[in-house]
């Protein structure tokens, strides 16, 4: 029996964790704060935008009320790594938690860390992704490695710290996307070829 049954992360597609409860999930949410994440429910809603969490709960609280909720989703690829990411949740006037944001793919849940210090600064690298690599194979550091790479380039290019052309930043981007899939492979390979 292969250790996973499925490789659905050749496209560097996260996937919500099946519980709290791993390992890797409280070693990343330890280099946060002391909250416990827990499970929200999705469902997009109307005037929300894909990627634009920050403004989807502003202008649900402006409009409905509520409070925006700041803090960290947790993502994991299972065998690879977690991956906390800068987000923001609706908690709705009557109390509950809602991830009003929609995704691709669609998603029942999301793995959410409250952090009330994790405010929106788009040129901040603080906000920047965080991430716990699985130590089953060596390989998962350089991985992660390259996404860390991947990811301070297209926050220089938002936010104008570097001059490049669309063109070069598109390249870029594709060329690092090449070596993610290809190292990924290589590690999902050696990770199966042990059991």
């Amino acid at each position: 029996m292969l250790r996973y049954h499925r490789f659905e992360h050749l496209d560097g597609m996260d996937s919500t964790p099946l519980t709290v409860e791993d390992e890797l999930i409280r070693q990343l949410a330890q280099t946060i704060n002391s909250s416990v994440p827990f499970f929200v429910p999705c469902a997009a809603q109307l005037g929300c935008r894909p990627s634009e969490c920050f403004k989807n709960v502003s202008y649900l609280v402006a409009s409905r009320g509520g409070n925006q909720v700041f803090g960290w989703a947790i993502w994991q690829t299972r065998g690879f790594y977690v991956r906390a990411e800068n987000h923001a949740i609706w908690q709705m006037p009557d109390g509950k938690f809602l991830d009003p944001t929609p995704q691709n793919p669609p998603r029942e849940k999301i793995l959410f860390l409250r952090d009330d210090d994790a405010l929106p600064k788009t040129d901040n690298l603080a906000n920047m992704s965080r991430y716990v690599y699985d130590p089953i194979n060596r390989r998962n550091k350089k991985l992660v490695e390259l996404f860390k790479s991947h990811e301070r380039l297209n926050n220089d290019y938002r936010t104008g710290k570097v001059k490049i052309s669309k063109d070069y930043f598109n390249r870029a981007n594709k060329e690092n996307d090449l070596e993610v899939n290809k190292l990924m492979r290589r590690i999902w390979e050696e990770n199966n070829s042990k059991i």
